[in-house]
């Protein structure tokens, strides 16, 4: 189980952008998995063993890298079909297909219907509307010219009787006929009548061939989109026959990779022959295997990714509670200078501020983190034993109107106490440093002494508190962040971790570069001075 904190402590939401991943779906994937945690050993070695194959033989992992990037572009369209839940798209497609529940809808996967339907709906029907009336004028015409020759008729005759036949067709309003043949008023009102019956006959026809075109638009649309699922179905059995180019042992290795990745592919059998917008039918009659296979292909652009990676390791599982860790280091952090873990029970870190002890701190957790989910850490290497529970604090805030951040540091420190699934994993950052020094070096007694009398926790504890680490040094390693003193009585930091206890403070040196401090103040002070300092009296004698 994951804490509330850990996905913001450690930007889990942002850790997919270090990774290759050349799809949308392969970071939504490798996002949401970082907080599938598992302290499952066998789920581990499982995720381990396919990236483990394809990192073993970085020819075929490139191969399928740069397959998979053709992918890139085309995820928010196939996105669009399988999860077509908007009713306008739904009402516009339907003009088209016939909706999965209706008897017609096997049609919809058939290149030969769809392409009959889309003929006639956008070819045969408007040049019939557009051609109708001129057949019904020239036709009749020629018929009685060419069967009937001694009829003698005049094509100005015929279009006299047209325009009568025309006008008998048309009710007139009565008050608009001409009243005798040189009535030129009524004439005019005739003509317009009819003028405007016409417009509107025209009208009609024009509106049947917006309908094609609007038709006609939504058809390269699904044409579109079902080209878009056909190059993913492409890359899918492209990407199978990649990875059995794999040499036996890796193949062995990522089998329920290649077995699930056939699955799913057999599962999409019905679009092999398809065109664009049969694909779309299929896909909009049962969208399930499609969704399957682009699950399959979202795994894999992880496995692929993460096995591309520079500077990770693969844990291994230890039977004892514990961490050894060897030059981890967060991948946020360019030229991050590495450090070690070892530890079986509890750790206070201290060290001045801008020494590294928050990036020590992610940089521990993101390992623990991504070792439990998709079984690698950055680090060069890495034994541990899977926790339970992994809770951190690494930058507590209060509640707007409800908690303050020192009430919000006392809830996480309750909850950690409260916490029952063992072994568990805890990370505190700056330990109750939201109030005053005497209160803060009290409430973490407090909270300490009880964490210590527990077992099977890892803890790490970072605080600016010198004598927490003096207190509790025979239940917790004392760690620090070095530092020495250099020219000016500027700090040097190594962001290097070693063993002992900070005595080196920044508050100095950081008051002068901000102005607020002249720059004729004495050297740096002790970080105990500082406490002291800032003790009450009745704080001093306790």
């Amino acid at each position: 189980m994951l804490g509330t904190q850990v996905a913001s402590d450690l930007d889990l939401d942002t850790v997919n952008s270090v990774v290759p991943l050349q799809t949308k779906w392969g970071k939504e994937y490798f996002r949401i998995g970082l907080t599938d945690i598992t302290a499952d050993t066998q789920e581990i070695k499982r995720k381990q063993l396919p990236i483990m194959a394809l990192r073993l033989e970085p020819t075929v992992c490139k191969s399928i890298v740069k397959t998979l990037e053709t992918l890139n572009n085309k995820t928010t369209h196939v996105d669009d079909a399988l999860e077509n839940t908007d009713n306008r798209v739904s009402e516009s497609v339907s003009q088209i297909l016939w909706k999965p529940t209706h008897f017609g809808a096997f049609l919809n996967k058939s290149p030969y219907a769809m392409n009959a339907l889309i003929l006639w709906r956008t070819i045969i029907l408007p040049a019939f509307a557009v051609l109708a009336p001129l057949i019904a004028v020239v036709i009749p015409f020629f018929l009685l010219r060419f069967m009937n020759p001694d009829i003698q008729l005049s094509t100005d005759e015929y279009m006299t009787r047209v325009r009568h036949v025309l006008l008998q067709q048309i009710t007139i309003p009565h008050f608009l006929r001409s009243r005798h043949p040189d009535d030129r008023l009524g004439f005019v009102f005739e003509s317009l009548f009819i003028g405007l019956t016409l417009a509107m006959f025209i009208s009609s026809i024009w509106s049947q061939i917006n309908n094609a075109i609007h038709t006609r638009a939504i058809w390269f649309d699904l044409e579109e989109r079902g080209d878009h699922i056909q190059h993913m179905y492409s890359v899918a059995k492209e990407t199978i026959k990649q990875l059995k180019t794999l040499s036996p042992k890796a193949q062995r290795a990522a089998v329920k990779l290649i077995d699930s990745g056939e699955a799913a592919i057999l599962g999409c059998k019905e679009l092999d022959g398809l065109d664009g917008v049969a694909t779309f039918g299929c896909v909009w009659n049962n969208s399930e295997t499609v969704k399957i296979l682009k699950v399959w292909l979202s795994q894999l652009d992880c496995y692929s990714a993460i096995a591309s990676l520079d500077g990770i390791c693969f844990p291994t599982i230890r039977k004892t509670v514990g961490i050894k860790l060897t030059d981890v280091h967060h991948p946020f952090v360019k030229g991050c200078i590495s450090n070690n873990l070892i530890t079986e029970s509890h750790s206070i870190l201290t060290g001045p501020n801008r020494g590294g002890k928050s990036t020590y701190c992610k940089s521990v957790g993101l390992a623990v983190v991504t070792a439990q989910t998709w079984g690698f850490a950055w680090a060069t290497r890495m034994s541990f034993s899977p926790f339970k529970t992994v809770v951190t604090a690494l930058e507590p805030t209060g509640l707007l109107g409800s908690l303050s951040t020192f009430e919000a540091e006392i809830e996480f420190a309750k909850s950690v106490l409260a916490t029952e699934g063992l072994p568990a994993f805890v990370m505190m950052d700056e330990i109750f440093h939201s109030t005053n020094a005497g209160d803060g070096l009290e409430a973490s007694r407090v909270f300490m002494s009880q964490l210590y009398e527990k077992s099977d926790i890892i803890s790490i504890i970072s605080t600016h508190y010198k004598d927490l680490a003096e207190s509790f040094g025979g239940v917790a390693t004392a760690i620090q962040m070095d530092a020495t003193v250099g020219e000016e009585d500027r700090l040097i930091y190594s962001y290097k971790v070693t063993p002992g206890v900070s005595d080196k403070s920044s508050v100095v040196e950081i008051l002068k570069e901000r102005g607020l401090l002249p720059s004729a103040h004495p050297a740096p002070i002790a970080r105990g001075q500082i406490i002291e300092e800032r003790l009450p009296p009745e704080a001093e004698t306790q």
